[in-house]
């Protein structure tokens, strides 16, 4: 997902139960399928987990999951899926770089364009002769790049999660970009 994106409690005791904001940066789909694929009757319907169509999960749900999810942690079925996981994308080819097409350095076009992103060179600082070559900024000349959206899944990220759920009171999920857009955004923030 590209927006960003907000899971929170609805009445949280805890202050670990006001949002879940995982401290190794979580990829919240890949979260998101493991429990789909380990606990299926808990987990219910995508819609509530990857939109904001003002589903919630209430305090019953959330505990009914987290004890799930504990038990699936102490079987060794979370961790068995995150192995298995983790290990089918480390396999997968690292996509080509579209920066330079694969090749590594980087083409005139990319010494010419002006960006506006913090640490990237501007024009007049990357100025270098036309024979020169320079090795691409996007893949450090390695002409592929990582996975972007599939980080490594954690057993500490299920972990988490559960504990998100015991202490969350209910959750919501909040996409910042469709909320923004939405009419009870405007309604609330004007």
């Amino acid at each position: 997902m590209s927006d960003e994106l907000t899971v929170g409690g609805l009445h949280p005791d805890a202050r670990v139960g006001e949002a879940f904001e995982n401290r190794q940066g979580c990829c919240w789909p890949s979260l998101v399928r493991c429990i789909q694929v380990l606990a299926p009757a808990e987990a219910g319907d995508e819609k509530l987990w990857l939109s904001d169509d003002d589903d919630v999960r209430d305090a019953e749900q959330c505990l009914t999951l987290a004890d799930r999810l504990d038990g699936l942690l102490e079987d060794g079925s979370v961790a068995d899926y995150v192995a298995g996981r983790n290990a089918y994308f480390s396999e997968r080819p690292r996509p080509e770089c579209s920066t330079c097409d694969g090749t590594g350095v980087r083409r005139r076009r990319q010494m010419d364009e002006p960006s506006e992103e913090p640490g990237v060179l501007t024009r007049e600082q990357r100025e270098i002769p036309h024979s020169a070559e320079q090795v691409c900024f996007t893949c450090n000349g390695l002409g592929t790049v990582e996975h972007q959206r599939y980080r490594d899944l954690y057993v500490s990220d299920i972990r988490e999660f559960s504990e998100f759920l015991r202490h969350a009171g209910g959750f919501y999920v909040w996409v910042f970009e469709s909320a923004v857009n939405s009419e009870r955004f405007r309604e609330k923030w004007g």
